[in-house]
């Protein structure tokens, strides 16, 4: 028996066989199980594998598209890949057979390449046959060739370049123009529609340029000259005439550069014009010859966050991030980061755009390039340089009015536009187009039939040569346009910005303009965006009259956006604003700007209160009179005392909150404070209250239109429907996945990791239950730390039981106990750890502590009927009379309904019920317990729990022909 054998042949082609029959992947499974033989032994994990398969641009689903690879694998062949704490690996059994590359592409010569090791750090190898004859130094470029009539010898290698690479865009787009060439738009759209379903099979979609390509052959053209422009990346059009000697060496010093060091830094200095773009889309082209993947993006000026990525290309070499427009940016550090957050680690490199005498290669060392990093500067020739005759002259100076007139309003928008869009406030925007763009002020993109500037420095000396009154009145013009052109976002964020200018920045047109595009960007998820249109607003508003309530009002939204976006100083953002409400008397303010600040995910730790935030709450509580200010200050007092062991406080102030809601009389106010009865109102005798709270908080998400609400009102009845044992929890579940599709708050996005990781326990998918809560550790630092830890314990707790796998949380256990002595959930998961490790007197001394500690009283742990089941299977385990006494009565009360710590349930009670029972060697009422564990388990298609609740029913049988028969464990299954 042969087993598992990978057969890898670097650079070319990845075969798996079982027993000496190959066996049938998909391509995207064979780049998984690729990835995992290049890092074997080691272990490779989940955002690795998404930076590996995906070097650039991964789709927004690729963590489930690898989830689903690797369940198919493992399908597919069993014992093929395993999953550790650090990640995958591969099985025990997996044999890997590396076949010499020379030999492979032999073998491998008749049939269809299964993968190509091309995004594979490791590897260095050439692209396929296609790139080494037509990009290489010795042969002309495809689009070359394609202008000067060649696109029917070009046909063969390009489809030999998709089948070798069905990822690489660039040649499916050269495909298609080839084709069209050849055989007609028809013939050229086919092409495309094959590129969309290889893609598709990849885990990719279509990307800008080949969008465009499909709308140009849907609209007729077939001009090859038109259809080969590229404004996303190299258009071919990469001439840099008129450019002396220098520029051509310099390029052949970057080339030379590229090739001899594995990490480099390239400026191009020079005016942003036509001449340093067609330098840098020369640089870029040199790059995809030497077969680096590239990713192109531009800063735009007036972007507010990072620059908007304009194409990919997929090579055999590491991805290289090009940039053009980093001196655009108001921040340079912050954009170098987010740009540099892309990239995965193996990213060898930067090719900058800059202005001459800008740092932007010492602000790029901050992302991880260093003093030694070999860097070589292009300055690109002004236009001075190049052109005598235009020497000491504006570049606007022999313009027409209407021209200088489109190109300021060009300049305002700061983004490719259709003229006509323009044609309200400048009648005649279409012949001035044409005028700027024979000027070479303008560039017109066939492609989009959009304009845009060729250089900020236009861009610049257009809006210098307004006076304010200028300004003001084009702004205004500017504000009365739809802007189709634009998304409703990025029109919004420029109404702020105009908005500035024709009115001032605390007037109240501006402030609307400016939440309502912060408002915009965080529907999307864009958080910094929004929180970076504020503060562009908030920085005038300061300076001319200091922290005041026009300057609170906003702050708040941007310390909101902060920290729904990660963005942790948006904590200490939103303290500012408290203490300056309070500083000028304004207690709405400081209501409102509290509630933010108190946000359930960062002010509320497990087992610890925050006593700065409780002494804020506390001191407005006691001078407040509005009820609508109470009632949000309630809401934040709750939300510092959710986890704090202190649970007649909190629930004091959630019905104080509730109270002052109601009298508010405001739907809104009651949105804020009713999310909270999730936390406040813990105890299975709160289901009914809870449920109430959840109808009435859904009917007002429906009236405001507030799906965040509506999601916190979902949450609250799936808790409601577990604790229950109410089946009913699954449409729910479905419903809350549905709704989060819409919210992209970083603690939503947390929650639906332990909700689903609940949802596997359930199921009785642990692998997958560990997977979600170990996904959900990558959440700390932007969501409290202490309750990401909570969760995750909480999680691998159960699991652990389940999968008798306890022990080896025993010193986990035991240091949260220490830490934490006041919560007596810790302790029983001590003692359940302890005993399963066969602790016996540990665990019995942690369940003494249970009962004897004056600060432990499980009833009014938030957590508590979890609590109780780790209390009731550890005093079963070890048989401590005095613990199974307080246990049995404990439990007494909650016959028929399923635990619940706050994030997932430890399964049915009546299990650990019928535990306890058959402990107290009472073998009748433990089998009638069971029995009705059966039942439910049934019922909520728990198959775990239902075996356990089986082999429990017949361990009683067992007990009652045999006394001395002890209970089986919640792992006994």
């Amino acid at each position: 028996m042969t087993g598992i054998v990978l057969h890898v042949a670097p650079g070319a082609a990845l075969t798996a066989t079982v027993d000496a029959g190959q066996v049938d992947l998909r391509p995207k499974e064979r780049v998984v199980a690729a990835t995992l033989a290049m890092h074997h032994p080691n272990p490779v994990t989940l955002s690795q594998l998404i930076a590996l398969v995906w070097p650039n641009d991964a789709p927004a689903t690729a963590k489930q598209s690898i989830h689903n690879h690797l369940a198919r694998l493992r399908t597919a062949v069993p014992g093929l890949v395993e999953s550790t704490v650090a990640g995958y690996v591969l099985g025990n059994d997996v044999s890997i057979v590396v076949v010499d590359a020379g030999t492979a592409h032999a073998d491998a010569a008749d049939t269809d390449y299964l993968i190509e090791f091309a995004d594979l750090p490791e590897v260095r190898r050439p692209r396929a046959e296609f790139v080494r004859r037509h990009v290489s130094a010795r042969h002309p470029d495809p689009t070359e060739t394609m202008r000067n009539g060649g696109a029917p010898d070009l046909i063969e290698p390009l489809e030999e370049a998709v089948r070798h690479e069905p990822g690489d865009e660039r040649s499916w787009w050269l495909l298609a123009i080839a084709t069209t060439r050849v055989d007609g738009i028809a013939s050229g759209g086919a092409v495309v529609e094959r590129a969309r379903r290889a893609l598709r099979d990849v885990g990719l979609g279509l990307g800008r340029r080949l969008l465009d390509l499909d709308g140009m052959l849907r609209d007729g053209v077939d001009d090859v000259h038109v259809l080969l422009r590229d404004p996303y990346g190299s258009s071919g059009d990469t001439a840099v005439d008129p450019v002396d000697d220098h520029i051509t060496a310099c390029l052949a010093d970057v080339r030379a550069m590229w090739s001899e060091h594995e990490r480099f830094l390239v400026c191009v200095r020079g005016p942003d014009d036509a001449l340093r773009r067609a330098v840098l889309a020369r640089i870029i082209d040199d790059g995809r010859a030497s077969g680096f993947s590239t990713a192109f993006a531009r800063h735009l000026p007036g972007d507010v966050g990072p620059p908007t990525l304009r194409s990919t290309h997929r090579g055999t070499r590491p991805i290289v991030m090009v940039v053009d427009g980093f001196d655009r940016s108001d921040d340079p550090v912050t954009l170098a980061r987010r740009v540099a957050g892309r990239l995965p680690s193996e990213a060898v490199g930067w090719v900058v755009a800059e202005s001459p005498g800008a740092e932007i290669g010492a602000t790029l060392r901050l992302t991880g390039l260093d003093d030694t990093t070999p860097t070589h500067v292009v300055d690109v020739p002004t236009p001075a340089d190049v052109d005598g005759r235009s020497e000491g002259r504006s570049p606007l100076g022999r313009v027409t009015p209407g021209t200088l007139h489109l190109i300021r309003l060009l300049a305002a928008v700061g983004e490719p536009i259709v003229p006509e869009h323009l044609t309200r406030i400048a009648p005649g925007a279409a012949a001035a187009a044409l005028d700027a763009a024979r000027a070479g002020l303008a560039r017109v993109d066939a492609a989009t039939h959009t304009i845009d500037l060729t250089s900020n420095t236009i861009a610049t000396a257009a809006l210098d040569g307004l006076d304010d009154v200028g300004r003001r009145s084009m702004a205004v013009d500017l504000l009365s346009l739809e802007l189709p052109a634009l998304d409703d976002a990025r029109r919004r964020e420029l109404r702020s910005r105009w908005s500035i200018e024709a009115y001032g920045a605390d007037d109240d047109r501006t402030m609307n303009s400016t939440i309502e595009a912060a408002d915009a960007f965080g529907l999307r998820g864009e958080y910094d965006a929004a929180a970076a249109v504020i503060r562009r607003t908030l920085e005038p508003i300061a300076a001319a009259h200091g922290r005041s309530a026009r300057w609170c009002r906003l702050a708040i939204h941007a310390g909101r956006a902060m920290l729904a976006g990660g963005d942790t100083t948006g904590d200490a953002a939103l303290a500012e604003v408290v203490a300056a409400a309070s500083d000028i008397g304004d207690d709405a303010l400081a209501a409102e700007a509290t509630h933010e600040w108190c946000r359930l995910g960062t002010a509320a730790g497990a087992g610890s209160v925050d006593d700065d935030r409780l002494q804020v709450t506390s001191e407005l509580l006691a001078r407040l009179t509005a009820p609508a200010d109470r009632a949000r200050v309630g809401a934040a007092a709750a939300m510092v005392l959710s986890l704090a062991g202190e649970p007649e406080l909190l629930r004091a102030r959630f019905v104080g909150a509730m109270h002052d809601a109601t009298a508010s009389n405001d739907p809104a106010v009651v949105s804020e404070v009713l999310p909270l009865s999730y936390m406040s109102m813990p105890l299975h005798s709160d289901i009914e209250a809870r449920t109430a709270h959840a109808e009435t908080l859904l009917q007002l998400a429906s009236a405001l239109d507030r799906p965040d609400s509506r999601w916190e009102a979902l949450q609250i009845r799936y808790s409601t429907e577990l604790m229950r044992g109410d089946p009913a929890f699954r449409a729910t579940f479905a419903e809350l996945c549905d709704v989060v599709s819409q919210l992209h708050e970083r603690s939503r996005v947390w929650e639906m990791h332990y909700i689903r990781s609940n949802m596997a326990i359930i199921d009785g998918d642990l692998e997958r239950a560990r997977r979600e809560v170990d996904e959900s550790l990558a959440f700390g630092g932007q969501i409290n730390d202490e309750r990401v830890s909570a969760v995750f314990g909480a999680h691998h707790l159960i699991a652990a039981m389940v999968d008798g796998t306890a022990a080896d949380l025993l010193e986990a256990l035991r240091d949260l106990a220490s830490d934490q002595p006041g919560i007596g959930a810790w302790q029983a998961a001590h003692a359940v750890a302890a005993v399963a490790a066969g602790e016996r007197d540990e665990a019995v001394d942690a369940l003494r502590r249970v009962i004897d500690h004056d600060d432990v009283n499980l009833p009014r742990d938030p957590v508590y009927s979890a609590g109780l089941v780790a209390f009731g299977e550890a005093a079963a385990a070890t048989g401590d009379s005095a613990s199974l006494t307080i246990a049995d009565a404990l439990l007494e009360p909650l016959t028929g309904m399923w635990s619940w710590c706050g994030s997932c349930t430890f399964g049915p009670i009546d299990l650990t019920r019928a535990r306890v029972a058959l402990s107290l060697d009472d073998p009748a009422r433990a089998a009638q317990i069971a029995a009705d564990a059966v039942v439910t388990c049934a019922e909520m298609r728990a198959p775990v729990f239902a075996r356990q609740a089986i082999d429990l029913l017949l361990g009683t049988s067992t007990s009652t022909s045999n006394p001395t028969s002890t209970s089986t464990s919640i792992s006994g299954s």
